[in-house]
């Protein structure tokens, strides 16, 4: 899925999930974002926007709501669309595995990412997941099967197919992964969470 920096063309709730990403990644007006967050992710809001929502829910994270984040997953969990469709829980799994990331449980994130990987459909973001996964494997010192994950999904050597860079999760790469990265340069962007916000 490709879209516009600006979210032109989009509906209503991802252009405003679009917004609300890219002004994270901006690390200003934290209540803005929650603010917009919860917007698209309010009760009479549609669920059948997976984009819209899985960007939201970026967001909160972001800001290190991780309580909310985890709270509008566990919505979502209970939903028929959701509960319904592998590619839906596959992104719920994600969501959950970068929340538990940020709380320090490396080890449930690893699980939930290994999961989300062996169950991949389509529109499945999995370079985001094997980075996510590389990364959490890396918190538990399993340096020896974060590179047997590089090397499985062919992504050691510099002519590597398929994901030829793994972009390591940031929220400018965000609206990124839901298609194949292709470039091939690393990215150089440090993760939004790590740094202060600004008012």
């Amino acid at each position: 899925m490709l879209l516009a920096d600006d979210g032109r063309g989009l509906p209503s709730e991802p252009r405003t999930a679009v917004r609300c990403i890219e002004l994270a990644n901006l690390g200003v007006n934290r209540a803005a974002v929650t603010e917009q967050a919860e917007r698209v992710l309010g009760p009479d809001a549609t669920r059948a926007d997976a984009y819209g929502v899985w960007l939201a829910i970026l967001a909160l994270q972001y800001t290190g709501d991780v309580v909310s984040a985890d709270a509008q997953c566990e919505r979502l969990a209970r939903h028929p669309l959701w509960s319904g469709s592998v590619r839906h829980q596959n992104l719920l799994r994600l969501l959950r595995a970068r929340s538990s990331l940020m709380s320090g449980d490396a080890t449930r994130a690893s699980n939930l990412l290994k999961a989300a990987l062996a169950d991949e459909g389509p529109a499945f973001p999995a370079c985001l997941a094997i980075a996510w996964l590389i990364e959490a494997l890396v918190h538990i010192g399993e340096l020896d099967q974060a590179h047997e994950v590089l090397l499985e999904h062919g992504l050691v050597g510099g002519s590597a197919p398929g994901c030829r860079t793994v972009r390591m999760c940031w929220p400018r790469e965000a609206r990124c992964t839901w298609r194949w990265a292709s470039s091939s340069t690393p990215s150089t962007t440090t993760p939004r969470a790590a740094g202060p916000w600004r008012p």
